[in-house]
């Protein structure tokens, strides 16, 4: 059964939400790993990317660590071969132990020749001794605590002795995350730029009214960066990403606050109303998940006037 410790985490590991949902990534790290895709890193994974934290997870027969992110443990005792296994397809350059003549370590490889998986195996010549180990590979230096608790507390079943440490590596997929949304907005922005070109090439420049507010919404991922309407249509366009993630719905709304029906459809970023209100709302969500964003036209009773 897995369990998930909780672990300060030294950093707070910044990403884009909106791809939080492809975990596609998480397969692929798991699997440089060594495992099929595992439930308990993604989740752990996730939680790194939302909140910083990067949980240690213990299984029966190991301890994954973050790396980077918590010290990573080794219990060991005499007579009793302990595994570090590192990330596959790492080549381990060399290891260091702070105390040679108590400690012994053997570099091994198992798993498919073309995606070794590298290991470190490590065993003390005595009870009641501490030292350090340091691992560098092509990818990146490892250190660790080694302990071989004091003779009598070598019980398997008390935790005195571990025999397998293994990592997860949040950082690295939590800034592959990052650079895909880096490229997906830099897309979206492209098709929007182009998107509104499309749009404004035939309106007349004099007819165009920027004249909006909005209200509510900042912690949304929808709040619009631009309102304008050309006194037949409203466009709205949302935040990179939110049309594909968290798309809202558009309400226009009367005077009284009674729903208004208004046909409208999106062009990548762009919301396009057919036609024009004075008050609106982009919603998401029901209940206490329901977030909205207020629109007001305030130049609504110009344009219904024809003094614009």
């Amino acid at each position: 059964m897995t369990r998930l410790l909780p672990f300060r985490s030294k950093r707070f590991a910044s990403t884009c939400l909106a791809l939080l949902g492809t975990l596609s990534v998480l397969g692929a790290d798991a699997a440089r790993a060594g495992s099929r895709p595992d439930a308990a890193v993604r989740d752990a994974t996730q939680q790194y990317a939302t909140t910083g934290k990067a949980p240690v997870i213990e299984r029966s027969d190991s301890v994954v660590y973050p790396f980077g992110e918590s010290q990573p443990v080794l219990q060991c005792t005499p007579l009793r071969a302990c595994d570090v296994e590192l990330e596959a397809g790492e080549v381990v350059h060399g290891v260091a132990l702070g105390d040679t003549e108590r400690w012994i370590s053997s570099p091994l490889y198992s798993g498919d020749p073309d995606a070794l998986v590298p290991h470190v195996v490590v065993k003390p010549r005595d009870y009641g001794i501490t030292t350090n180990m340091i691992v560098t590979t092509t990818r990146r230096t490892y250190h660790l605590n080694l302990v071989a608790p004091a003779k009598g507390k070598t019980d398997e079943t008390d935790g005195a002795y571990l025999r397998r440490v293994r990592f997860y590596y949040p950082g690295d997929v939590v800034e592959q995350w990052s650079d895909a949304a880096q490229l997906e907005a830099t897309r979206a922005n492209r098709q929007s730029e182009a998107t509104i070109a499309s749009l404004t090439g035939a309106m007349n420049p004099g007819r165009m009214n920027f004249d909006y507010a909005l209200s509510g919404g900042h912690f949304t991922g929808f709040r619009p960066t631009t309102i304008f309407d050309d006194g037949h249509h409203t466009y709205i366009q949302l935040p990179a990403g939110a049309a594909a993630v968290d798309a809202p719905a558009f309400l226009a709304r009367t005077q009284s606050g009674e729903e208004a029906i208004l046909n409208y459809r999106m062009n990548a970023s762009w919301i396009i109303v057919d036609g024009l209100f004075e008050r609106g709302e982009l919603v998401a969500g029901v209940g206490r998940s329901r977030k909205a964003v207020k629109i007001t036209n305030r130049g609504f009773a110009r344009v219904t006037t024809g003094s614009r």
